[in-house]
């Protein structure tokens, strides 16, 4: 696939001036994918290339890669009539460009270069590029027989970036997994399908670093009346995360406890529904998380699909990321108490009208509000005890600003502002389709996005009421297709 795309620009307006920047460089695109089976697809093959150039003609775009190139390979192979399989992939990158666009990559989120503590990459720069690798070996039982197990190495280096033709949220990591499952495909009793699997991981960084372990076990039946009922419980040991502080030192995180459950009816009836819980508690504090999951689908018609769906959470986190700043010389991390409040819904119509015509609508209002306590900064970030791993500020609130007092003498040392947050959003899609000759569509679109946001923490009701004064920001698109045949 190859692709190329023009500077796209944007309108800026201040005052009575009105200017045009580029805010998108013209940027070549390319993607190849080769793939070969052998042995009537016993072995399987593949390699893959994606390469992005960007014509970066104005300084301030310079934050920006100019050249970004990924290359892999894979193997599967399976023995034994496709009972047992090996599978391999191998891959690496290559991004060039300014000192300040490979900087901005060592400082992202997904490496961190600059933290005081990293015992293994350290941020460099005068660097104008960043190279890297990643990679994944596993093996396993995939087929006959109720069982099945596989275990898995993955690592991906602290330099390795796919963020250009791809999506990678996190470097600088070495897994391992075991997992075991028994599986059951025919009915037996009340179950149409039943399976039961346990996995368990292990993680360490590129400096050796141990990071966590987690261990999973998993439920799934399928009944004879078409019901079905999944659950999981898993745990997760005290773990170092090297990225809370963003880019300040690795701090040890609590244990965790967790377990979810869903079922759904019978989805071949008219009407059927879904509902799902799920739970997370922290060891060493009272943080939690609880979710709550409905929905609903009717067809009232063959040819006509209504779903709805609502999904509501409660979070108590007490190492919430607040800010960092410097006093007397030495850094402060900062974090905080957050209780979020989250809910949204879904609506969704399919109505193929005929054949040759269909209308899709998709609306979704979501919101999310957060209110902050407790803060803290940290001081023994990898300390056994957890009450030792921070201090807690007397603060008081002036405004948008919380006063920080350190010392305790009743005085502000300094101030942050005040992180509490309001968000809500709707956002709509309908769709007409037209197929006004065989192969050949053409499509109306109108896309709707309306956007609140707040400095404050309100109720998730006046966040969403607030939405209704709020001037909608309006998408309108045809696509039309003819199909030639040759």
């Amino acid at each position: 696939m190859q692709s190329f795309t023009s500077d796209a620009e944007a309108r800026i307006s201040g005052g009575a001036v009105e200017r045009r920047v580029t805010v998108e460089p013209m940027t070549n695109y390319f993607v190849g994918r080769v793939q070969k089976d052998f042995n009537e697809g016993g072995t399987i093959v593949g390699g893959i290339v994606t390469a992005a150039n960007r014509s970066i003609r104005d300084d301030y775009l310079q934050f920006l890669s100019t050249g970004a190139y990924t290359g892999g390979v894979d193997l599967l192979h399976y023995w034994n009539d496709k009972e047992y399989f090996v599978s391999a992939e191998v891959l690496g990158s290559h991004i060039k460009g300014d000192r300040a666009a490979i900087t901005a990559l060592q400082l992202s989120s997904a490496r961190y270069y600059q933290r005081p503590d990293a015992s293994g990459s350290r941020l460099d720069t005068l660097a104008e590029s960043l190279d890297g690798t990643g990679g994944k070996v596993s093996i396993g039982k995939a087929s006959k027989g109720y069982w099945r197990y596989s275990t898995e190495f993955l690592w991906r280096s602290p330099g390795l970036e796919l963020n250009d033709l791809g999506y990678m949220q996190t470097a600088d990591v070495i897994e391992q997994e075991n997992s075991l499952s028994y599986s059951i495909t025919e009915p037996v009793s009340l179950f149409k399908t039943f399976s039961v699997g346990v996995t368990q991981y292990n993680n360490w960084d590129f400096a050796g670093d141990y990071l966590s372990s987690n261990a999973a076990l998993s439920l799934y039946a399928g009944f004879l009346n078409n019901w079905t009922f999944s659950s999981g419980v898993s745990y997760a040991t005290p773990s170092l995360d090297l990225r809370i502080l963003r880019g300040g030192f690795a701090m040890r995180m609590p244990s965790s406890f967790s377990m979810n459950f869903s079922v759904k009816s019978d989805d071949s009836r008219p009407l059927f529904f879904t509902s799902g819980l799920g739970m997370q508690s922290w060891q060493d504090d009272d943080a939690h998380l609880l979710s709550l999951q409905a929905g609903v689908n009717v067809r009232p018609m063959n040819t006509l699909s209504l779903s709805f769906n609502a999904e509501y959470s409660t979070n108590k986190d007490n190492l919430q990321y607040v800010s960092a700043l410097e006093y007397g010389g030495s850094p402060r991390y900062i974090l905080g108490t957050i209780v979020q409040h989250t809910l949204g819904l879904t609506f969704r119509i399919d109505w193929n009208i005929s054949p040759e015509l269909s209308i899709q609508y998709y609306g979704s209002p979501f919101a999310s509000v957060g209110s902050y306590s407790e803060f803290k900064y940290v001081t023994h970030p990898r300390s056994g005890d957890y009450r030792q791993r921070f201090d807690v500020y007397a603060f008081s609130r002036q405004g948008n600003s919380i006063l920080l007092d350190e010392s305790g003498d009743g005085a502000a040392d300094y101030s942050i502002p005040a992180p509490d947050f309001s968000f809500s959003q709707f956002r709509s899609n309908l769709v007409f389709r037209w197929e006004y000759m065989p192969g050949s569509q053409i499509y109306f679109v109108w896309a709707s996005d309306v956007t609140g946001t707040g400095s404050t923490g309100t109720s998730l009701r006046e966040s969403l009421r607030d939405l209704g004064n709020i001037f909608p920001n309006n998408t309108f698109l045809v696509k039309a297709s003819y199909w030639v045949s040759l």
